[in-house]
């Protein structure tokens, strides 16, 4: 029966036809059996070498562990030797704490010493100058038997703890001699013989004593002491010489739990108990250290007395500086259960299981090999089915090795590359078909899926034949029956569907993130979507306009056959756009600028429409507010001159076609820039509003009033003439003379009005303006608060005036101007004591210009400050080279004008002028009116102040005439009064004028000023002043103001005739 079943599944050469298969087994089974017993012992031998193999790595790597941590403590004794080599062995007690702190951050370090060696006869001397170096308690000590400091003994040589750093400043050991201990004095001794490092043994703190018991670990009370010898000279060659040259030693006092902690770390927890013996000749046999696993069977300190290392323990014996440490590992029986790996008995049992399986293994053989025949077969079958599958597909299909090579392409990709043999695409890399970034992309992809060991999608993009390509790949990695790794890939190109995705996606960023409003209706005009603008413009989400028609956004500005036209051009052109006013969510209504346009199918069917539109609201009020501003004057909310000026010239026209009269009226106010100076420019914006409004007020709605600029207003009266102008510009000052209330201020503002009548005054624009803005000058010359018409006479005068301010213009740069000196009289001692400095202009054509006429131009347009500067540097330098050629301490004043006076810099310019001509301070006197002085007090007060400061000398000029206040005049710190000369005229009648002289010079003389007396023409008027205590005079009397040069005559003949 098993014949026939054979014979139908397998062909009749592979039944086995061998019937010595048995015997053949029965030999194999002894054979195996023997062989297993073998392997089994030699395994165990290996499994015993292999712990001990271990742990031995263990033990010497936790040693070289310690060794390298007490190297480094080595290095750094010998650094810190270094130092004091490199200094003469002269180290601070600041530079050894500053080195050795960085040493005890990085170390196991408890203490860094410096040791100095004293000898017997210097321990007084020693300690006395510690004690003054700042260690106020410091005594040579050490420890007696019960632990405690006491002073040290007496003894040849010392070596106190002269520096300590610590980890635990409390704990310092400044002062205590460590060498009574003789056997670390031995061994220091021997680190002076042999010059190298030594290292003490282990001992206790808390007894002060060597251990002789094993301690179950390090504790704190457990240290040792690494010692470097420190010597006076380098290169000594014997013992006796090093003795004489000892200077100390550095030393490292060494905490064993801090210095074992990272070598016996995680050695216990594996159930390995670690034993240190001190091996040193002179120690004992017992170890100073000792840490035992939980299930040691080393119970007690009985048991490690007497212990005997077993023949698995590890034993590492390390040389430390004069000291010999043995280091032993003990693997415990829990340690070797650990490492117990089975092996030898999974040997075993699998020796005898093969033995058992092997007949069954030789009779199945020949069965296999047909069913092997079989599944050939098959898999040949199968295979040019998988063949003609991939061959057929429209992707691309090859197999990688796990170095990149093809092993295998379908037919599409052979054609897609032109390969017509195996031979030639087989063993080639992508770097053989793609460029070399194309190629690093691909590589890197199919790395990527081999690392990952599971099948991914990716996207890959080349260029081929000059265009670019995306291909969906589908990479897989697998493993043939030999394990090798191999990479499988479909790919297909999809270039094409990736284009139209991009542009898809680029679609619909630029809908979402337009900043126009997007809006898409179907066919009947219902919106299917919107954009953020959309929402963000009108207000309205896309839930709420979804599905609505657009038309509740209508505002209502536009009639319905504004809408009916729209459609009409939409549908006729396929677009539209324009100006629409629509309303948003929250009733605003709003500009905004719409682009329609229709989309239609391929039967020209219309499907979409869509709307993109921005909002314009702001663009429009921008437009209009520069429209305004280009015709309105922002502040007032008038006219401004552009518009004024072309109503002026509408009006102009009309009345040149009608035979019309036309009065302009130029208006400027009067005290405005007092106003905006003192009260700030925000009271002055307000009055000028409310000025305008009070104008506009008196006016008709035909006439115009517009602001020119600053404080300077123009009204344009149409068909009005000279009768009703006047009538105009009475209304407007009984308008503009009434209070005006600006926040807490109650202020009274009038202005000065000019009136031009069309055509009599001007025909056109130009001269009209020209001539008013005269007549207003001439208006505020006659006091101001009033108007004047303007006639030729006018004309002519401010020709004069221009004439004569282009003329002065010219003047200081064509060196017209020049210093005249008046003399000033000592009226005591009748002798010329000083001057003041008068300035006159020679014109080459005109001759001498009075100052009369031409200071106050100089004042108006602004030329008196460099006129005034020039004539003050003038006089300083004139007046010093008076001084030096005729010997006299000449004092000259100089007339200072309100304007340059209250320049901000003008306590710079007196000092920058004294210092460039040499004119002592002293000699100068400033001149200034009283209206100067009274114009901002306070300021005034702080710049004479200065001035006084520097030594110049201060004056106040025509006293009398203006308005003064005792209380401030008393505050000034002026030097003199000078009395004016319209009271000096009049003094020998008699009248008020000598009533007001004589008070005058009380009046300074209560406040210790001097007193000059000014325009002093006779005999008499001399006199007067004379007799009643005034010091000094000037005027004809004496002498006419006179050039320099005739002034210097005068003073080198002296005396005057008048004063003999």
């Amino acid at each position: 029966m098993l014949t026939e079943v054979m014979t139908e599944r397998f062909p009749p050469r592979i039944i086995i036809a061998n019937r010595g298969w048995l015997l053949v087994i029965a030999l194999l089974l002894i054979l195996g059996l023997g062989l297993s017993f073998f392997y089994y012992r030699q395994a165990k031998a290996w499994e015993e070498e292999a712990w001990r193999r271990n742990v031995a790595e263990l033990v010497f790597q936790r040693a070289d562990m310690l060794l390298l941590s007490l190297s480094r403590i080595e290095e750094s004794l010998k650094a810190i030797a270094a130092l004091y080599n490199t200094r003469a062995n002269t180290v601070t007690r600041r530079e050894f704490g500053v080195f050795a702190q960085g040493i005890l951050e990085r170390l196991p370090v408890d203490h860094l010493q410096w040791q100095p060696k004293v000898e017997h006869a210097e321990r007084s001397l020693f300690e006395t100058q510690a004690r003054r170096d700042g260690l106020a308690d410091f005594a040579f000590a050490q420890w007696d038997n019960q632990g405690r400091k006491v002073a040290a003994a007496e003894r040849d040589v010392y070596f106190p703890v002269f520096y300590d750093v610590s980890v635990s400043p409390d704990k310092s050991m400044l002062g205590m001699d460590l060498s009574q201990d003789p056997i670390r004095l031995a061994h220091q001794w021997l680190a002076v013989s042999s010059g190298a490092t030594t290292v003490s043994p282990v001992y206790e703190t808390s007894a002060r004593r060597h251990r002789t018991q094993p301690t179950p670990t390090a504790t704190r009370d457990q240290k040792m002491v690494m010692s470097l010898p420190i010597f006076t000279q380098a290169h000594l060659l014997n013992q006796e010489q090093r003795r004489q040259h000892l200077q100390g030693f550095v030393a490292a006092v060494l905490d064993i739990h801090d210095l074992l902690k990272p070598v016996v770390q995680g050695v216990t927890d594996h159930g390995i108990d670690i034993l240190i013996y001190d091996a040193s000749p002179d120690a004992d046999q017992a170890p100073f250290y000792y840490r035992l696993s939980l299930q040691s069977d080393l119970a007690d300190s009985a048991d490690l007395q007497g212990y005997q290392a077993g023949h698995l323990d590890v034993a590492k014996t390390l040389e430390l500086g004069g000291r010999t440490w043995r280091l032993v590992f003990h693997p415990t029986a829990i340690y070797l259960n650990g490492m117990r790996s089975w092996l030898p008995e999974q040997a075993l049992l699998a020796g005898v299981l093969l033995t058992l399986v092997f007949v069954a293994h030789v009779y199945s053989a020949q069965r296999r090999r047909a069913e092997i025949e079989g599944m050939i077969v098959r898999l040949q079958e199968s295979e040019d089915r998988f063949n003609l599958f991939m061959d057929n597909s429209p992707g691309l299909a090859f197999v990688k090795d796990a170095e990149g090579r093809l092993v295998y392409i379908n037919k599409t990709f052979a054609k897609g590359f032109g390969f017509k043999k195996p031979a030639q695409w087989y063993g080639k890399t992508d770097e053989d078909l793609w460029p070399k970034d194309v190629a690093e992309s691909f590589r890197n992809n199919d790395l990527a899926v081999l690392a990952g060991e599971k099948a991914q999608v990716m996207e890959e993009r080349a260029v081929r034949k000059g265009q670019q390509e995306t291909w969906l790949s589908v990479k897989f990695p697998f493993r043939d029956r030999h394990g090798q790794r191999f990479l499988g890939s479909i790919a297909m190109n999809v270039s094409d569907r990736k284009q139209v995705e991009e542009q898809l996606r680029l679609a619909a960023r630029v809908f979402e993130h337009a900043s126009e409003g997007i809006v898409i209706t179907d066919s009947g005009n219902n919106i299917i979507t919107i954009n953020p603008a959309f929402e963000h413009i009108t207000g309205y989400s896309a839930g709420e306009a979804v599905g609505r028609n657009p038309n509740f956004l209508t505002s209502g500005r536009h009639p319905t056959i504004f809408y009916q036209r729209l459609w009409q051009v939409l549908m006729e052109t396929g677009s539209w756009q324009g100006e629409i006013w629509n309303r948003r969510k929250n009733g605003e209504v709003y500009a905004e600028w719409l682009s329609l346009s229709v989309v239609r199918d391929d039967a020209g069917l219309v499907s979409h429409y869509i709307g993109i539109f921005s909002d314009i609201t702001e663009r429009k009020a921008a437009e209009d507010r520069i429209q305004f501003l280009a015709h309105y004057d922002e502040l007032t909310q008038l006219p401004n001159r552009t518009l004024t000026r072309d109503r002026l010239q509408q009006a102009l026209l009309t009345a040149a076609r009608n035979n019309e009269f036309v009065s302009i009226l130029f208006l400027d106010l009067d005290r405005f820039k007092l106003i905006n100076d003192s009260l700030g420019h925000h009271v002055g914006d307000v009055l000028l509003q409310q000025v305008g409004q009070r104008i506009r007020s008196c006016l008709r709605e035909m006439d115009t009033v517009g602001r020119l600029g600053g404080d300077e207003f123009l009204v344009v009266l149409p068909d009005t003439d000279v009768d009703g102008a006047a009538h105009v510009a009475k209304k407007i000052l009984e308008q503009l003379s009434l209070e005006f209330h600006i926040e807490e201020h109650r202020l009274n503002n009038s202005p000065s009005i000019g009136v031009a009548v069309y055509p009599e005054d001007g025909a056109d624009i130009l001269v009209l303006m020209k001539n008013a803005d005269a007549a207003m000058y001439h208006a505020k010359q006659a006091g101001r608060g009033t108007y004047q018409f303007f006639d030729s006479a006018m004309n002519a005068a401010a020709h004069e005036q221009l004439r004569l301010e282009n003329g002065l213009r010219l003047a200081l740069e064509r060196g017209q101007l020049q210093m005249y000196y008046q003399p000033k009289v000592d009226l005591k001692q009748k002798r010329v004591v000083g001057c003041e400095a008068l300035m006159r202009w020679k014109h080459p054509e005109w001759g001498d210009v009075s100052p009369a006429s031409f200071i106050p131009i100089a004042e108006e347009c602004g030329l008196i400050i460099a006129i005034g500067e020039w004539a003050m540097r003038t006089a300083c330098r004139q007046i010093l080279e008076l001084q030096r050629s005729t010997g006299q301490p000449l004092t000259v004043a100089v007339n200072v004008s309100a304007l340059q006076f209250n320049q901000r810099n003008f306590v710079d310019i007196v000092h920058r002028v004294l210092a460039e001509t040499g004119l002592a301070p002293e000699y100068l006197e400033l001149e200034l009116t009283e209206s100067a002085l009274m114009k901002d007090a306070a300021n005034v007060i702080e710049t004479l102040e200065k001035l006084s400061a520097m030594g110049v000398k201060l004056s106040v000029d025509d006293f009398g005439t203006g308005y003064s206040s005792l209380s401030y005049l008393k505050r000034f710190p002026l030097n003199c009064l000078k009395i004016d000369q319209n009271f000096v005229r009049d003094l020998e009648k008699a009248g008020d004028d000598a009533a007001i002289v004589n008070a005058v010079i009380s009046l300074a003389h209560s406040l210790r000023l001097t007193v000059v007396g000014e325009g002093v023409e006779t005999q008499g008027q001399m006199q007067f002043l004379s007799d009643r205590g005034c010091e000094e005079a000037q005027g004809y009397y004496f002498d006419r103001p006179l050039p320099v040069d005739e002034f210097e005559k005068v003073l080198l003949n002296p005396p005057l005739p008048k004063t003999a």
